[in-house]
């Protein structure tokens, strides 16, 4: 093969890794795009650090709020909701609850600020969530809230962990349930989607 060949066929080599490499790099800009906006239900959604996020208008507002969910409810679609979840936006006051014997963590306390930013929002639904515990403990200044305490105006929120990932209706309350604390966030977001009308039961 005479010098000038074999420089042609490395040329033609380089520019096809070139050509490869592009290709490559274009599918995956296209794929990573993808993940980062995408509709769901007619709204729209954009991949952000710490969840996605989304603008909605609530009570006819001429501007939209921007909020953001740690969940993709793509994700979520598999947890069953209880009909007593669309009742949660007509009560003056909710209370999210734990057994604080239950050795839960900081995990379950941002499912506890998750519906808390939302559902306290004063540019949403500005009803009081305040945490609480299933039975006195010792040490923390947190009242005591059960599902006795469940009536017309207030809501009860019993976070804890079941062999099952859902949303359900326990005597009186709202069980919240996870097989993870991190499902107990992703519960929390199936709720808050669904009252903010994003996804269906």
């Amino acid at each position: 093969m005479k010098k000038s060949e074999r420089q042609f066929t490395i040329i033609l080599i380089i520019m096809g890794i070139l050509l490869l490499s592009l290709f490559v790099g274009i599918m995956y800009y296209k794929k990573s795009y993808e993940k980062a906006f995408f509709s769901y239900n007619g709204f729209d959604f954009k991949r952000v650090k710490n969840g996605y996020e989304m603008s909605i208008y609530i009570n006819e507002q001429k501007t939209p709020n921007v909020i953001s969910l740690r969940s993709d409810p793509r994700d979520l679609e598999d947890i069953p909701l209880d009909s007593l979840v669309y009742l949660l936006p007509k009560k003056e006051q909710i209370f999210a609850t734990i057994n604080p014997y239950d050795n839960l963590t900081g995990v379950t306390a941002m499912a506890v600020l998750e519906l808390d930013k939302i559902i306290d929002n004063p540019f949403l639904y500005r009803i009081p969530l305040n945490a609480s515990f299933t039975e006195p403990y010792e040490g923390k200044g947190i009242g005591v809230k059960t599902c006795k305490d469940a009536d017309e105006k207030t809501a009860v929120l019993w976070l804890r962990l079941e062999d099952q990932t859902r949303v359900y209706e326990d005597n009186g309350c709202l069980i919240v349930a996870g097989v993870k604390e991190d499902d107990l966030i992703r519960a929390a977001d199936r709720i808050l989607y669904t009252i903010l009308g994003i996804m269906e039961r």
